[in-house]
């Protein structure tokens, strides 16, 4: 449109030339008030030419300065969006093909483990009591065995170049036993060590009946850490939300309903990872977390 605008802009001007040219060319009655009836029709003509020329000057102006500007930075933005558009899918392509072929989980150290119940001997009590004597972080979740209807819970020693993972079967009815245990998980809890959870401690703990055992305050003395209310801090701070996600802002990385991003499975604020979905989507690989295999 453009161009045939200003293409009909100096044809104009080139026919308002001609005629300027005609009426100079001529005698001097010519350009007097009192010329003939043909050469008034030609200043006419020219008069209206000339306002021609100038409405089409001022509209091609405002085309210039007004509508090309805003039309190009329209056709920009939309071969810019064509272009992350294609590199998204590719990248979801690539991502959907990596999550349907994970490979298993493989912790960063090494560990032994132990399952401890009333059958375990009191020599491996009493081994875990000096290891727990000796570190000073530790990882707790708590599960429970349908089909036994027992409470368990799950410790994770922390240390320098392994890690030692108990898993504790709490309703015992032998007070030795529990004596020993009470023992271990207050020094497990004492006031310099770090508890590590996912999701809330004070919730882990319930759930496995452990108040029962008469430690409560000293369990309140330890330093406890929710890993999975960071985690999603951190994610979401290092995994933002595509360019083209409706979701997306500046300086706000919120999970939301209006979030199209593959790599973001949560759709609303108030939603909580699981231990299984971190560990797929940070490390693309399958934890299949599952308690009573963990030996």
């Amino acid at each position: 449109m453009y161009y045939h605008l200003v293409y009909f802009y100096l044809l104009l001007n080139a026919k308002l030339f001609t005629i300027i040219h005609c009426l100079s060319s001529g005698d001097e009655t010519s350009l007097t008030f009192t010329i003939h009836i043909e050469a008034l029709n030609s200043w006419l003509v020219l008069m209206f030419l000339i306002i021609l020329t100038v409405f089409f000057g001022i509209l091609i102006l405002y085309f210039i300065v007004y509508q090309l500007p805003s039309q190009m930075k329209t056709i920009i933005d939309t071969s810019k969006i064509d272009l992350l558009n294609a590199s998204t899918k590719n990248i979801r392509t690539k991502k959907c093909r990596t999550l349907e072929d994970l490979t298993n989980f493989t912790p960063l150290k090494p560990y032994k483990t132990y399952i401890v119940n009333n059958t375990s001997s009191m020599e491996t009590i009493e081994m875990l009591i000096n290891e727990a004597k000796q570190t000073e972080k530790f990882s707790c979740m708590s599960y429970r065995d349908n089909k036994l209807y027992a409470a368990h819970l799950v410790l994770e020693f922390i240390q320098s170049t392994s890690s030692i993972i108990i898993d504790l079967k709490l309703n015992i009815s032998n007070d030795e036993y529990m004596s020993k245990i009470r023992e271990l998980l207050y020094i497990i809890f004492s006031s310099k060590n770090t508890i590590y959870s996912w999701g809330d401690l004070q919730s882990q703990l319930m759930y496995c009946t452990i108040y029962a055992m008469s430690i409560t305050d000293q369990i309140k003395k330890s330093i406890q850490v929710d890993v999975q209310y960071h985690f999603k801090k951190w994610y979401n701070q290092t995994f933002h939300h595509d360019a083209n996600c409706l979701q997306s802002l500046d300086f706000i990385q919120e999970d939301g309903y209006q979030c199209s991003c593959l790599h973001r499975p949560y759709k609303h604020k108030t939603d909580i990872w699981s231990m299984e979905r971190a560990i797929m989507f940070t490390f693309q690989e399958d934890l299949k977390l599952a308690p009573n295999q963990l030996a």
